[in-house]
């Protein structure tokens, strides 16, 4: 199974202005991001991103949505989406399960940090935009932590934005290079 955090950002690295909001997000990134979900078995948000843009965004339509929360409903509205409570490594061991191949984790911060901290994310995808916010909702949204990546490519999209692809480092990479 293949773990993939997809994430657009401002420079100075937030998801989300403080108050959540993420309009600032360009058509651009919106075709990118289209292109992953495409390639996804499934598709991990958390709670409070998915209600931010329930019925706009998510559910993802054809794709298995899980949300992480806390507190999830008794019962699901949608016959896609599935609640979990459950850490990260539950999940996926689920999805495994399920025989879900590849996944794509979409935010929030605190999402995207349970993964990368429990060191169960395989690539990092970040299309970072041309501005700046000075305070908002990190991409990783947590305690400290020490999770090492290698960059795999740059590439300019329009607009002014970077997509930047990062592949975990593992002992076997770190021995190659040295």
């Amino acid at each position: 199974m293949t773990v993939t955090i997809y994430n657009a950002t401002s420079i100075d690295g937030y998801i989300a202005k403080l108050d959540g909001d993420s309009e600032w997000v360009s058509p651009v990134d919106a075709e990118q991001f289209e292109k992953a979900i495409e390639d996804a078995d499934c598709v991990i948000v958390g709670k409070t991103t998915f209600e931010q843009y329930k019925g706009d965004l998510y559910p993802v339509p054809l794709k298995l949505n899980i949300v992480m929360t806390s507190m999830p409903p008794e019962v699901s509205s949608y016959e896609n989406v599935e609640y979990f409570t459950q850490d990260p490594r539950k999940v996926l061991d689920y999805l495994a399960a399920k025989g879900c191949k590849n996944v794509l984790i979409v935010g929030g911060g605190k999402t995207n940090y349970g993964f990368v901290r429990e060191n169960l994310v395989d690539f990092l995808i970040i299309d970072v935009h041309p501005l700046a916010f000075g305070k908002g909702i990190t991409l990783f949204d947590g305690e400290p932590f020490h999770q090492e990546f290698e960059l795999l490519h740059v590439k300019e999209l329009k607009g002014g934005l970077v997509q930047i692809v990062y592949k975990k480092k593992t002992a076997q990479n770190q021995q190659q290079q040295t």
